[in-house]
């Protein structure tokens, strides 16, 4: 029987190449639980990308952009903002 030898792959990230996220790591960036944003992405409330296995994969620059918007938007009739 032939020795089995373990190959092991480091994978670079190219500058400039998309990084995605999880679920976990959307999460604390909207304030809400991973169930939450699990609901978002397959309600279609969040741009997201489905893996092969159904999970959620958030794109990182993406997500940034929402963040921005949610904090530099306008409260509306909210007399306690």
């Amino acid at each position: 029987m032939a020795k089995m030898e373990w190959v092991t792959f480091e994978i670079a990230v190219r500058e400039g190449a998309e990084r995605w996220l999880l679920t976990s790591d959307v999460a604390p960036l909207l304030g809400v639980s991973p169930k939450t944003i699990a609901r978002w992405a397959r309600e279609g409330k969040l741009p997201c990308q489905a893996t092969l296995g159904g999970h959620h994969r958030f794109n990182e620059r993406e997500m940034q952009d929402l963040v921005r918007s949610l904090i530099n938007r306008p409260t509306q009739g909210n007399p306690y903002a």
